[in-house]
């Protein structure tokens, strides 16, 4: 196979202006204290962040705020398609006890117990399963035998695994010493500081001295060691080529999420509370949609909860932003100034932030529609 790409991502590029320093996976940091309290079990997929039993109980960044958290929701959409990924990020959001500041604080906030579950990068959801089942080995809190109190996984075949570059810029003040850290980072030495436990360094000198970092190295013939590795995971055995690959999708991902979770977060949670209360919702734990129910008020509700809006063109063209047919096309014309001069936004007004604006009108008047149906008023 091509061995400069994993599963047809680069990792690193042609031109050799960077090089993958490390592999990073996306996934689920959870609290089984917390899961196990409401009788759920651990998750295994993304779906199981939108069960409905979670409302309240998760922990999201935004992608507005967060790189990390914007590639987790694209591995969401490119694996399990723009539709259903967008009912489970909806879901998802729906969940949410809150929206957290940086990337770092869901699994902060799932080890404190003020969520059972949230989206992370995967070091930070491993690293933060080290720290708590060392304190818990150290002041005695957790019976023996018991699993730990904060659980990481990467979905299977659900999430994808990107390089995180180093490399030298122009103009560097210290160019020889920028290139001796590339090489040490590059080297086995180096390598090693990304998985080896403590205790390995007696061995040989590979591994950390401080800390464990719980990262995957990029280079593959450390996984000739993968014995000697604390997560026994070999990103060049399991990783797969996406099944819905459009680069698109990053683009939309902060606009339509900030529109439908984030300008009026309680309101998409008072919508999606009303449709699990609703009498005619399935005895389900998974993803509803009007298509699975008979109930015509539910059916109703269920529809306005999934509207994907439509944006307008030149010449009284509209795009359907529910087919992700239509994504690159919008997105020359809109967030590329394909479209600029067209009477489409205020000549005065950022496109982006413009569209971001009329589209949370768009959701938070289906929300409405949806608890007028139920005789709630948002």
């Amino acid at each position: 196979g091509d061995t400069t790409k994993l599963a047809g991502v680069p990792i690193y590029s042609p031109d050799l202006a960077w090089y993958g320093a490390a592999l990073s996976g996306f996934g689920i940091v959870y609290n089984r204290d917390l899961l196990a309290d409401g009788s759920i079990p651990d998750p295994r997929v993304w779906e199981d962040l939108a069960d409905p039993r979670l409302i309240g109980d998760v922990s999201l960044v935004s992608p507005l705020q967060s790189g990390s958290v914007t590639t987790a929701f694209e591995a969401i959409l490119a694996r399990l398609g723009w539709t259903d990924g967008w009912r489970i990020l909806r879901r998802t959001a729906a969940n949410a006890r809150s929206f957290a500041p940086s990337a770092p604080m869901t699994p902060l906030l799932v080890s404190s117990g003020e969520a059972a579950a949230g989206i992370c990068i995967d070091f930070y959801g491993r690293y933060q399963a080290q720290a708590m089942r060392a304190s818990d080995l150290a002041l005695s809190t957790r019976p023996e035998g018991a699993p730990d109190r904060i659980g990481y996984i990467d979905p299977p075949r659900q999430t994808v695994i990107d390089p995180d570059p180093i490399g030298l810029l122009r103009n560097a003040p210290e160019p020889e010493l920028a290139r001796r850290f590339i090489e040490f980072v590059l080297s086995r030495q180096g390598q090693s500081l990304w998985q080896f436990p403590l205790a390995e360094r007696e061995k040989d000198g590979l591994g950390p001295t401080r800390f464990e970092l719980r990262r995957m190295p990029i280079r593959r013939d450390m996984y000739d060691m993968l014995d000697r590795f604390v997560d026994q995971v070999d990103p060049y055995d399991i990783a797969e080529p996406v099944k819905y690959e459009n680069s698109a999708f990053r683009t939309f991902i902060p606009v339509l999420f900030d529109a439908m979770a984030m300008r009026d977060p309680h309101l998409l949670a008072e919508a999606w509370e009303s449709i699990i209360s609703h009498p005619g919702y399935p005895d389900t734990h998974g993803i509803v949609t009007a298509a699975d129910v008979d109930d015509p008020e539910l059916k109703a509700m269920l529809e306005d909860f999934d509207a994907m809006p439509t944006v307008p063109g030149p010449d009284g063209t509209q795009y359907d932003l529910a087919d992700p047919e239509v994504l690159q096309t919008v997105k020359k014309g809109w967030l590329r100034d394909g479209w600029k001069g067209q009477g489409l936004w205020p000549v005065e007004a950022d496109p982006a932030q413009y569209m971001r604006r009329t589209l949370g009108e768009f959701f938070a008047e289906r929300y409405r529609a949806l608890l007028s149906r139920s005789g709630d008023q948002g």
